[in-house]
């Protein structure tokens, strides 16, 4: 891990902390516990410029770890001289969303590119957790970045 965060929505404060030099970038945070994250979803069809086309399927109701969710897959397939390609590229995107949770339990993305990869979460809590869990290690130099420009 190079790198952990820490977000604080009541407090609107996040930090960004970098494992190799130990230090914690603080900056404001501008979301709130109220926020929606509903998954991002393309609607079947034609890509832009006969690039393609996009298919998206329903996969319904399941459970991850206990936490109903809802599948959804999508297919896109390049046609061929879009990317230098000979032949059609088809990347597909699987997952798993959460409602409760707002976010996606299960991930699998398989592209000509870079092969199969899933992504699974694990052990899901929805208790409250410790919160020393939230303190940044004494080790860690904390840095305020909160008035400066973006």
């Amino acid at each position: 891990m190079d790198v952990f965060q820490i977000t604080d929505p009541e407090r609107h404060t996040w930090l960004n902390c970098i494992t190799a030099t130990k230090v914690c970038d603080l900056y404001m945070y501008h979301l709130t516990t109220d926020e929606q994250f509903p998954p991002a979803i393309f609607p079947s069809g034609p890509l832009p410029d006969g690039n393609g086309f996009r298919d998206h399927e329903d996969l319904g109701l399941g459970t991850v770890e206990g936490q109903e969710t809802h599948g959804y897959r999508e297919s896109t397939t390049v046609n061929p001289g879009k990317m230098g390609n000979d032949k059609p590229l088809i990347t597909m995107r699987e997952f798993w969303y959460s409602p409760h949770l707002a976010v996606n339990l299960i991930s699998i993305v398989d592209t000509p590119e870079s092969g199969k990869q899933v992504f699974r979460a694990k052990e899901i809590s929805t208790a409250e957790p410790d919160p020393d869990v939230f303190n940044v290690p004494h080790e860690y130099k904390i840095v305020d970045r909160r008035n400066e420009a973006n």
